[in-house]
């Protein structure tokens, strides 16, 4: 049976990440001996078309809407510091939990946190967040559980940063 993945994006989505999805999907897609496990991967975004990443790049993408009478395997609410204007653009949280209600599975990457949150969908979860964030996360959602640890380098590698 062939597994549904939304991959949701939104204007400076981080495109490392997105992209580093969709090669990880293509990889299995090509290495698996049984075909009917493979994975039908869609970039989507809230109005469709091409959405901007840094430095002007872009990436064509579905209108989420077009997907909604189907049930995503997973939908990932991609990272990317465009999760603050996305935060505040009510249609974006509400279609965010409107398709997680019709996922199997949800996976949230970077900025998608802030997202997610706004969206209700991280309720009685322990959030990892970057460190670089968490302060602010945890002011905007103080009733969340903060896992600030997990993200963090390891103290060797903080020292040579240094």
């Amino acid at each position: 049976m062939t597994r549904r993945v939304c991959l949701f994006v939104y204007e400076k989505t981080n495109f490392l990440g997105l992209i580093g999805l969709l090669e990880t999907f293509s990889v299995l897609a090509d290495i698996s001996s049984d075909k009917s496990q493979a994975y039908d991967v869609c970039v989507c975004s809230r109005a469709g078309g091409p959405i901007s990443g840094g430095y002007g790049c872009s990436i064509s993408t579905d209108k989420i809407e077009d997907h909604a009478v189907m049930q995503w395997d997973t939908f990932i609410v991609c990272g990317g510091w465009g999760f603050d204007q996305a935060v505040k653009t009510s249609q974006i949280v509400q279609e965010v939990a409107e398709q997680a209600r019709n996922s199997r599975r949800i996976c949230v990457m970077g900025g998608g946190a802030f997202i997610a949150a706004a969206a209700g969908l991280l309720e009685g979860c322990r959030v990892a967040v970057h460190p670089i964030v968490a302060d602010r996360f945890a002011r905007q959602f103080p009733h969340l559980q903060i896992d600030r640890k997990s993200l963090q380098l390891p103290e060797i590698a903080q020292r040579s940063a240094a």
